[in-house]
């Protein structure tokens, strides 16, 4: 039998069990050794209910299983929704910029690279507040886009940190695919 299956069938059993003794102490009224029995095999599933709650899903994040949901991490990086299709954002080099949400902001600096299919940089700087002000719990960041740079596609990288002092491996916070036509 699955492990999953096994907490949920002994509990049945129980509580067929409870209703076994409920039955019979209509016939034997007061008999202790039911009502003692009733209880125990109360107590057991009441137990074994606990222990199935206490980690009945668990967030598997890599290697690690926890039965706790992790918090949210401060400076969550995301585009606005509007451009996105068929699992890319797409932008009009001529006409459109990059909006950016940032929820929960904790940090002063926010920076961004575009990366083409190959890995290299070709475009990259910091990210400015639409207010010119990062004041904000939830702020939305622009990211113009230049005439000159190519239609193709591209990702978009956001780190929390200025460019100049980005390293790339440690300050990332988040990645998307974007096509620039």
């Amino acid at each position: 039998m699955r492990k999953e299956l096994l907490f949920p069938v002994i509990i049945a059993v129980l509580i067929l069990t409870v209703g076994i003794f409920s039955f019979l102490l209509l016939f034997f009224k007061r008999n202790p050794q039911l009502i003692r029995h009733k209880i125990k095999i109360g107590l057991i599933i009441i137990s074994l209910q606990a222990l199935m709650a206490g980690c009945g899903s668990a967030v598997q994040t890599g290697e690690e299983i926890s039965c706790y949901a992790k918090p949210i991490e401060p400076d969550v990086m995301s585009l606005v929704n509007s451009h996105y299709k068929d699992g890319k954002y797409i932008y009009n080099k001529e006409a459109d910029s990059i909006r950016v949400n940032v929820s929960d902001r904790k940090g002063t600096h926010f920076s961004y690279a575009i990366l083409d299919e190959t890995g290299e940089d070709v475009m990259h700087g910091d990210l400015k507040a639409k207010d010119t002000l990062l004041d904000k719990e939830w702020e939305e960041l622009f990211i113009p886009l230049p005439s000159g740079i190519e239609s193709g596609t591209y990702q978009l990288v956001f780190y929390n940190s200025r460019i100049k002092d980005t390293v790339v491996k440690v300050n990332r916070r988040a990645s998307y695919p974007i096509i620039i036509i």
